[in-house]
């Protein structure tokens, strides 16, 4: 049993990941402690009934709590308030910078220092905050000084540019070098602009002679809490919390917007658009099944996966709406992700994905062969070639066989076919033309072979990675995946295990090219694998399970999909 207690914004997309952890992560019990100033009050109303509202972290734990825990925090709170005792069985995701400060009492994933978050959720969130600008008529007219250009600042004051709007900004640290032209002293930009942003997460104007300036300002907070202008809030009348506040301060005419809370928080609406910030959404939805993972493993700060961090921002920059003013490095490889993210790349003790302990003896005995041998599937004795995929030793064919679909008239293709052994049993279950691919050329010889011998008629095997060769549609696509996510040692080993799951991910993405109107996917997969990411995929591609089986056979699981577009009536 595994408990997740989330500390997190309370928006549309926060709600996303609440519902699809419990989808795919297989939580027993989700809490959430949400943010007051950040608070949409109907996304509370629209909660799933699985999602607890907390008031403390206090209220999470009941007389006895057995669950083991996962904690996803925004801001190192959590974290740091979690009694010692519970330490030994929780694991963590941190989203923000900020949390930073803590010591580790159990592993973390760090989502806040992922090459693909530093990267990019600073120019999601610049977008939102001009989109709240311009809902608010500031944005003409006006000279705009921006305190801090790290990440944020500098993607704002980029956008601001863009328009041709007046833009200054300062920083202690370095400059970005496209960005020189804009610089000023602290006192000079506050001298000549009307609106003041706040983007350092830090009081900004403390040891600033407040009183001394004049004119009239507005000042923004664009990041962490009220922090940024609590000088100013000092001085001010605050009526109500979270209300605009207005005033003089010394010969100065001021309006600090929100009550020194973020801008882009308002507790309407939600600024960045779902199409972009799904980006980080995802990333921390897969830090919470990385960090199920870890959970009674050592402390340590925990780099988010490279190469799902490589997948996840390919598939965004594909659905993101407007790439014009996004900065994207030429070079995003997984080396990318790994140089430029923070933490240990997998702990030692426990590695993401390791081969079942059920696969070493199979795979040994197949190496065995050196000749072509024959095995029985169902009364049909199956040719096998050395260096293929053996349903000798592996019962997940013969599963697949069982419990096939009606495949009589269908056009038939099988992505990853082996000996051939499932299309041969298509052709003879009626199937109207079939398609066999492979990426290993003798899988592809041995499949021919076999469709000669049992005189499968209208049957092609030829070589392909994936969907790479494949042309046309197909009413049904089977694939019976290989389950392990761990790097493959040689072609044979292709067969049971895919690389943190690139080929998977790959094939979820590219299936409904090539399925026919009112077609069906039927996908082998085993609860020995990562059954939550192989859910989630199968959702987020659009897809919908119309039958699942799942059997124990000889020590370890098969599974089987049945899969229909999402929009696809049920009959």
């Amino acid at each position: 049993m595994v408990k997740l207690i989330a500390k997190q914004h309370l928006l549309p997309s926060v709600r996303w990941v609440l519902e699809q952890a419990d989808r795919v992560g297989n939580f027993t019990e989700i809490d959430l402690l949400c943010k007051d100033y950040s608070k949409i009050a109907s996304v509370g109303e629209q909660l799933p009934t699985f999602v607890k509202l907390r008031g403390g972290l206090e209220e999470c734990f009941g007389d006895e709590l057995e669950s083991d825990l996962v904690i996803l925090d925004e801001g190192g709170s959590l974290h740091l308030e979690l009694p010692v005792e519970y330490a030994r069985r929780s694991a963590g995701i941190e989203q923000t910078t900020y949390g930073l400060r803590n010591h580790w009492k159990y592993p973390v994933v760090l989502v806040c220092r992922s090459a693909a978050k530093l990267y990019f959720e600073s120019q999601i969130i610049a977008r939102g905050i001009i989109r709240k600008l311009e809902s608010i008529d500031l944005l003409e007219g006006k000279t705009f000084g921006i305190i801090g250009l790290g990440a944020l600042g500098s993607s704002i004051a980029r956008l601001l540019m863009a328009k041709g709007i007046s833009t200054v900004g300062t920083d202690i640290r370095s400059i970005p070098p496209d960005l020189s032209s804009i610089s000023l002293s602290l006192p000079d930009l506050i001298k000549k602009s009307n609106v003041i942003l706040g983007c350092t997460g830090v009081n900004v104007l403390d040891g600033v002679d407040v009183c001394g300036l004049n004119g009239t300002k507005l000042f923004a907070s664009c990041s962490s809490s009220d922090i940024e202008f609590r000088v100013l809030l000092g001085y001010l009348p605050v009526s109500q919390k979270f209300e605009s506040v207005k005033g003089t301060v010394g010969k100065m005419n001021c309006v600090v917007l929100n009550g020194g809370f973020p801008i882009n928080f308002d507790r309407v609406r939600e600024w960045e658009l779902f199409e972009e910030i799904i980006l980080t959404r995802r990333l921390v939805l897969q830090g919470l099944l990385q960090a199920k993972s870890l959970i009674r493993t050592r402390p340590a700060a925990v780099m988010l996966d490279p190469a799902i961090q490589q997948q996840i921002v390919l598939e965004w920059l594909e659905q993101v709406p407007d790439r014009s003013m996004l900065r994207v490095p030429e070079i995003l490889n997984e080396d990318f992700y790994r140089k430029h993210s923070e933490g240990e790349i997998q702990m030692n003790e426990k590695p993401l994905y390791t081969l079942h302990n059920t696969t070493p003896g199979a795979l040994n005995q197949m190496r065995m062969h050196k000749a072509p041998y024959h095995t029985d599937v169902m009364g049909l004795p199956i040719l096998v070639l050395p260096g293929v995929w053996s349903p000798a030793y592996d019962w997940s064919s013969l599963f697949y066989v069982e419990n096939m679909p009606d495949v009589r008239g269908l056009d038939f293709l099988e992505i990853g076919c082996g000996t051939g052994v499932i299309s041969v049993f298509a052709g003879r279950a009626g199937a109207n033309r079939i398609v066999a691919v492979d990426v290993n050329p003798e899988a592809v010889r041995n499949a021919r072979r076999n469709f000669d011998r049992f005189g499968t008629k209208m049957a092609d095997a030829f070589l392909s990675d994936g969907f790479s060769n494949v042309k046309g549609k197909f009413d049904l696509i089977t694939w019976n995946a290989p389950y392990h996510g761990c790097r493959p040692a040689d072609m044979l080993e292709r067969g049971c295990a895919d690389e943190c799951y690139r080929d998977i991910r790959s094939f979820f993405q590219q299936v409904r090219t090539y399925l026919n109107p009112g077609g069906k996917v039927v996908f082998g997969f085993s609860e020995s694998g990562d059954l939550p990411l192989v859910e989630s995929l199968i959702a987020d591609n659009g897809f919908r399970i119309r039958r699942k089986l799942s059997d124990w056979r000889e020590d370890y699981n098969c599974m089987l999909f049945e899969l229909v577009e999402a929009n696809q009536i049920s009959k």
